[in-house]
């Protein structure tokens, strides 16, 4: 079976609560000679900020390495792109991202050609994955506000929330313990520090916010500083989690032998596909740590990846899940919009059980969702940086 073309989708819509913002979305389709296709997507955090330049990336390189090979030999084809782009191109960033979005994809033919789950495939451990409300940006919202937010999930049964932190060190420690108070015992509670802290303020928080049981502080400190991160990880009860910006199994590998992390977020869509987070996936189990799966905003491709990724992972926890209502990508990509809120069982996404990723693509959708230039942007001052 033969790769007979490959396309990347480019793909955006304005999302208007809580604020205006321009969220958009790299998806990848690989065709065969024999007439199954498969779905992928590449992200960098929520979505894609640059889908062309994984356009780019797949029309300029990665298509003339795959176009007329065997689509079901996966892991060469993904190998032997490890090793072309990483002599020229390093393996991180928008590279891993592109590479991602055609490992899922893969994945996803080899189902279809099998007529078997992915997560079958990949060694089934759940019929269900526990998802946990990811919030938003609402430095002016009292706690109310913010658990309020979560309401539509709480309602289907969801136990885990997270709370995005980064205003300033008393704001960041109250909104917590307002939270808690309005959430009682019996709901767990994430903070995402998105990179706002140097390792002294770091430090001051997760102190503070040790009293409140809060299930783990996400991404405090920049990445690129592991052993400021293993220092705070000395320094708090309070496990430490990262994966969303990480690339690979030996990034993974690093922040496990410095003991800088105590949760993994591995991501289908940005961290080396399915083939790679299985192998993150194990890496967790071998350390004892337990695995929360970074999916934020995708579309319902992404999404799906990542349930199946969730499925057949020993130490799976939660998976995150984007609380932000009118999601039109996630509702309307599938002719069975399976992903959405109402389709949630006691806080569970359910996992597809047909062949590869399970899900039906509706293209007819992609010329109402079609890319958005961004203009000048209106994003926080500082935020995603160190200036707490």
């Amino acid at each position: 079976m033969k790769i007979s073309n490959i396309q990347v989708f480019p793909l955006g819509y304005v999302r208007e609560y809580p604020s205006e913002f321009i969220r958009s979305f790299a998806l990848l389709k690989i065709e065969t000679d024999s007439g199954i296709v498969g779905w992928g997507e590449a992200s960098d955090c929520f979505g894609n900020s640059n889908p062309l330049v994984i356009k780019q990336i797949v029309e300029e390189e990665l298509q003339r390495h795959l176009i007329g090979e065997d689509a079901l030999l996966l892991e060469r084809r993904m190998h032997h792109l490890f090793q072309w782009l990483y002599r020229t191109m390093g393996l991180s960033g928008a590279i891993v991202q592109a590479l991602s979005a055609v490992d899922i994809a893969l994945w996803d033919i080899r189902g279809k050609v099998l007529e078997q789950p992915i997560h079958k495939l990949l060694g089934s451990y759940r019929d269900r994955v526990e998802i946990y409300g990811a919030g938003t940006i609402a430095f002016d919202q009292k706690p109310e506000w913010h658990v309020k937010f979560f309401d539509h999930l709480l309602e289907k049964g969801c136990k885990t929330i997270k709370i995005r932190l980064g205003k300033n060190l008393k704001w960041d420690v109250d909104i917590i313990r307002g939270v808690r108070e309005v959430v009682g015992d019996d709901i767990d509670i994430i903070v995402d520090g998105k990179f706002n802290y140097t390792l002294p303020s770091a430090i001051k928080v997760a102190k503070g916010l040790e009293e409140f049981d809060v299930l783990y502080f996400e991404e405090p400190i920049p990445q690129y500083n592991i052993d400021a991160i293993a220092k705070l990880a000395a320094n708090t009860t309070i496990p430490l989690a990262y994966g969303e910006h990480t690339y690979m199994i030996h990034e993974f590998r690093d922040l496990i032998t410095k003991q800088a992390v105590g949760v993994l977020q591995p991501d289908a869509t940005l961290s080396g596909g399915l083939t790679e987070t299985h192998k993150i996936s194990a890496l967790g189990e071998t350390f004892g740590l337990p695995v929360s799966p970074h999916c934020g905003g995708l579309t319902a491709v992404g999404i799906a990846a990542n349930v199946h990724l969730s499925a057949a992972s020993v130490p799976f926890t939660v998976l995150e899940y984007d609380a932000t209502p009118g999601q039109p990508l996630r509702e309307e990509l599938l002719k069975d919009a399976i992903f959405s809120p109402d389709r949630l069982v006691e806080g569970c996404l359910p996992v597809p059980d047909k062949p590869g990723l399970g899900i039906e693509v509706d293209e007819s959708v992609f010329e109402k969702y079609a890319y958005i230039q961004r203009g000048q942007t209106k994003d926080l001052p500082g935020y995603g940086t160190p200036h707490l």
